[in-house]
């Protein structure tokens, strides 16, 4: 039975290592889709802004503005759709939940916050997924925020036809 309640302040040395072994080895990381998917979007959202601006070589200090400040300017550009602001939003707060609370597992409330125009597929997948387990509902509504992110720099291909590079012609 794990210890919801472990003190890192009155923990020993044997303590500490004993925790750190069983959440760096043997446990499945808490949040992992969570923060796939985050580092994902932030580097659609990174791409978004560099293809926004007139000139991208100014930003080559992107990687140090926070998420909140490329959400910020990446709206100010035009390049995020407002609809898609509040999930996106939603997945950076619970990205910092599960990196700066112990053992944080997302509630299925806090899961639907991550849905974006949803297909009836999609919502029936969603459904199957958490009756299996939250694991399953937070990789599938993960999943399903970053497709819908992709668009913000990539539009589908039709099938068959692949896109022309402009530096490709004469």
């Amino acid at each position: 039975m794990k210890d919801m309640a472990f003190s890192y302040p009155d923990a020993t040395f044997d303590d500490l290592d004993q925790r750190a072994v069983e959440k760096l080895i043997f446990e499945q990381s808490e949040g992992q889709f969570i923060l796939k998917a985050h580092v994902f979007i932030e580097r659609l959202l990174d791409t978004a802004i560099q293809r926004g601006v007139r000139r991208p070589e100014c930003l080559n200090a992107a990687d140090r503005l926070s998420f909140d400040l490329k959400v910020d300017l990446a709206r100010a550009l035009g390049v995020l759709p407002e609809r898609m602001v509040s999930a996106i939003q939603a997945l950076n707060g619970l990205r910092n939940r599960v990196v700066h609370t112990d053992d944080f597992r997302p509630s299925l409330a806090e899961l639907r916050r991550l849905r974006l125009d949803w297909h009836p597929m999609q919502a029936k997948a969603f459904d199957a997924a958490r009756a299996k387990s939250l694991e399953e509902a937070e990789r599938i509504a993960c999943l399903f925020l970053t497709w819908r992110c992709i668009h913000l720099v990539a539009s589908p291909q039709v099938r068959g036809k692949t896109k022309t590079n402009p530096k490709d012609k004469g």
